[in-house]
């Protein structure tokens, strides 16, 4: 059984399965810290001018999924890379 709650600005899915839980934890901020490294959400087919990657493109219809896996596959391509921070720290 799968369920979602949000908890201030977390959403957190609740997997239960055989009287065993396991709570995931969904971070959307993965596309701005990828955007932030230099990763770009264009692709050939689709620039995604109607999202910032924490919704679905109503464009091409390319889910949040699928840009959260991309930007932490690039984050983890590019582990150790350097850049002047944007904000985190301010």
């Amino acid at each position: 059984m799968l369920s979602s709650g949000r908890y201030g600005t977390y959403e957190i899915s609740q997997v239960q399965q055989n009287g065993r839980s396991l709570l995931v934890h969904i971070d959307y901020d993965f596309v701005g810290l990828a955007r932030s490294f230099g990763w770009n959400m264009r692709s050939p087919k689709c620039v995604h001018s109607h999202t910032d990657g924490t919704i679905d493109c109503p464009d091409c219809g390319k889910t949040v999924l699928a840009f959260i896996s991309e930007a932490s596959a690039y984050l983890d391509r590019n582990e150790g890379k350097e850049i002047d921070d944007p904000g985190y720290f301010a």
